[in-house]
């Protein structure tokens, strides 16, 4: 992966499609060429052989190399898979217990999109919330929710009494077209605290969802139950709330950053402001390498109240203060 480079980034697109595919030819899924064609992959041939690569292997251009996490992340994969198998008596010792990793480049740290300041958040976020999806973007800051769960987060999941919303279903995009998934992993299925700020901007995107469904009548779109809808309910796609965020970060003047970076600006201000890690990691559905194991355990579900009301306290606080000096 280091050396000649494979694309890992289609993978999660490969297996949606076999998920939904899976009982063509026969409870076999889709053939490898029906992969190609609908998830943009190639079957690179090998040297002389001519036969295809096992399904799902696809390869980036030529010095196009893994990053080193993704390179970590594969062993980290590889060696529980193992563990298991040394575990059932398959193995009788793990053959990635040696292997060398990479180490990571520290060049590489200058180049990466910084979090925003708290300054830098609530210029953006004031005029976010005068947006058709207010209540999205809002969200975003302050649970860390990424770009496909904000898409794919069900109505029906949304309990404003209890204040709690459960994260299940995404909407990834695949082939151009986004599609409904059931996840990117155990910890991203996950039941998060909401701050009373955030309910009760939810609760006023409710109730104008209710008045759009009763004015377009039998033109609505009641195919789905995405909280997140145009007015005339059709859901929303997963690329429109990137150009849309975008938009919205030119037009406030702040400093342009990726969509991804607000889940990382929520979770440097939770860990800044003393929250926990692991109540931190609960919240925004991540594992890092040091609690990869504890996923599987105990969650800290209703124990993360603080802490969604102290990450939305600091910026409704500066919201109601009005601009800083020197913002935008």
């Amino acid at each position: 992966m280091a050396r000649d480079g494979i694309d890992c980034d289609r993978n999660a697109a490969m297996y949606t499609y076999w998920a939904e595919h899976q009982h063509e030819r026969e409870g076999l899924g889709p053939s490898p060429a029906k992969l190609v064609a609908k998830c943009g992959v190639t079957i690179p041939r090998r040297a002389g052989g001519g036969a295809a690569l096992p399904a799902g292997t696809s390869t980036r251009r030529r010095g196009s190399r893994a990053r080193t996490q993704d390179v970590k992340n594969v062993h980290r994969m590889l060696h529980r898979a193992l563990t298991d198998a040394v575990a059932w008596d398959y193995l009788v010792s793990n053959p990635a217990e040696h292997a060398s990793l990479p180490r990571e480049q520290r060049g590489n740290a200058r180049n990466r999109p910084k979090p925003w300041t708290v300054d830098e958040l609530t210029a953006w976020l004031r005029l976010a919330l005068s947006d058709r999806f207010a209540a999205m973007w809002l969200l975003a800051v302050t649970t860390g929710m990424r770009r496909s769960e904000l898409a794919g987060v069900d109505r029906e999941l949304l309990d404003l009494d209890a204040a709690t919303l459960s994260i299940a279903d995404t909407r990834v995009v695949v082939a151009g077209q986004t599609i409904d998934s059931d996840g990117k992993s155990n910890a991203g299925v996950r039941e998060i605290s909401l701050d009373a700020y955030t309910v009760e901007l939810l609760r006023a995107y409710l109730a104008v969802l209710d008045v759009e469904r009763e004015a377009f009548g039998t033109d609505y779109d009641t195919s789905h139950g995405k909280l997140m809808r145009y007015e005339d309910g059709r859901r929303l796609h997963a690329d429109t709330v990137t150009r849309r965020f975008n938009r919205l970060v030119d037009l406030a003047g702040v400093r342009r950053i990726r969509l991804h970076d607000v889940r990382h600006t929520y979770a440097t201000l939770s860990l800044n402001s003393g929250v926990h890690a692991k109540i931190v990691s609960d919240r925004i559905g991540h594992a890092h390498e040091g609690i990869t194991v504890q996923i599987y355990g105990h969650r800290s579900t209703g124990h993360d109240r603080d802490a969604a009301e102290l990450v939305a306290g600091i910026i409704r606080r500066r919201l109601d203060n009005g601009p800083a000096a020197g913002a935008g």
